[in-house]
């Protein structure tokens, strides 16, 4: 697959996107067997077993959930250091 770079502006919903779609794709892999019974268009499986299999994706999906999660921590410290702020004042 080729990548693409994503615009500053567009990053946070790509980012939420991508959190999103981890989970779906993660799941659609041990069902890939199923949907080719159902479906029986070898094409689409070929797509959804590409999408599913791509180093890349799976590296960008980690990335992003390590990002997410080292931002939410910071969050979180910045809003300590607030409270403490504020209770050392009074």
């Amino acid at each position: 697959m080729p990548s693409h770079e994503v615009p500053p502006d567009q990053r946070v919903a790509y980012d939420s996107t991508l959190k999103q779609l981890f989970p779906l794709v993660s799941d659609m892999e041990v069902k890939l067997p199923l949907f080719y019974a159902l479906v029986k268009q070898e094409e689409v499986i070929r797509k959804l077993v590409a999408m599913v299999s791509s180093p890349e994706l799976r590296q960008m999906l980690a990335e992003t959930t390590r990002l997410n999660d080292m931002f939410v921590n910071a969050v979180r410290m910045v809003q300590l250091a607030q409270v403490h702020a504020q209770q050392q004042r009074n």
